[in-house]
C-alpha cells in the first residue's frame, strides 16, 4: 500500500467505535500481509501518542510476531538554529515548526516499490531538545510503520501535509 493509498483500519469514514489495543494490532496484524502498511497515530500534545504506539507497537510484535518500526514526526522538527533564523522560535511545535516535506519523502521512500534498502529517519531527543539525524534504522524488512504525530493529518497550507500522507480513500 503506497503513502496515498490509506485505509482506515476498524472504522467506516467519518464514523468511529472504540476499540481495544489488542483488537487492534490483530487487525493490523491480519492486513500486514505482502506490502509494508502505514498506521498513523495521530492527537494532540500530550494525549499519550507515544504511550498508545509503544503499547501498540509492543503487542505487534510480542503478539503477532511482526517487524515493526515507529516513524515520530517529531524527528521532523526544524533545528533550533533555522526556527531562529526563521523567526519561529517561540512557536516551536507549531506545525510551520516541521519538516513536513521531508517526512512526505522519507514516507514516500518507505513505502514505495523499492524497498530493498535500510531508511534512517530523524528522532526528536527531548533532553538536548532537538532532533538528531539517523537516529533510527528502519529495516527493509519492517512490515509494519507506526508514524505518531500531531499534525499527520492536516491539509494544505505552511508546514501543513500536502494530502499524500492523510489521503484516506474510501
Amino acid at each position: 500500500m503506497s503513502v496515498t493509498e490509506h485505509q482506515f483500519l476498524g472504522t467506516n469514514p467519518g464514523a468511529s467505535r472504540a476499540v481495544s489495543l489488542e483488537s487492534f494490532a490483530a487487525e493490523i496484524s491480519a492486513r500486514a500481509v505482502g506490502d509494508r502498511i502505514v498506521v498513523a497515530i495521530v492527537g494532540p500534545a500530550g494525549s499519550g501518542k507515544s504511550t498508545t504506539t509503544a503499547v501498540l507497537e509492543t503487542a505487534l510484535v510480542d503478539q503477532h510476531a511482526l517487524k515493526v518500526q515507529v516513524v515520530p514526526m517529531d524527528g521532523f522538527h526544524y533545528d533550533n538554529a533555522v526556527l531562529e533564523q526563521l523567526g519561529l522560535t517561540k512557536r516551536k511545535g507549531a506545525p510551520e515548526t516541521f519538516d513536513v516535506s521531508g517526512l512526505e519523502a522519507t514516507l514516500k521512500r518507505l513505502t514505495g516499490p523499492d524497498q530493498i534498502e535500510d531508511v534512517t529517519v530523524p528522532v526528536f531527543d527531548r533532553d538536548i531538545d532537538l532532533s538528531r539525524a539517523g537516529a533510527r534504522l528502519i529495516g527493509r524488512e519492517t512490515s509494519v510503520l507506526l508514524v505518531e504525530g500531531n499534525y499527520l493529518l492536516m491539509g494544505n497550507g505552511p508546514g501543513q501535509t500536502s494530502g499524500s500522507i492523510s489521503t484516506c480513500p474510501q
